[in-house]
């Protein structure tokens, strides 16, 4: 979302770990949500949350998801 009001390609970093097995690794995320880093044995599900922002009042998305 940052990026489309920028008006520029942005991508995300995120060091994690498996849910399943507990190995950790790490994700890229473009502002196109295209994901690299995953692998064969940890497969992670990436969303993008379907907001009405017509009547999302809250200061931030955190808040209110």
């Amino acid at each position: 979302m940052q990026g489309r009001l920028r008006g520029e390609d942005l991508r995300v970093e995120i060091d994690t770990a498996c849910g399943h097995c507990g190995r950790r690794f790490r994700l890229t995320v473009d502002h196109n949500l295209r994901v690299t880093g995953q692998t064969e044995e940890c497969a992670p599900l990436i969303f993008e949350p379907e907001i009405d922002w017509a009547g999302f009042k809250a200061p931030t998305i955190i808040d209110d998801y």
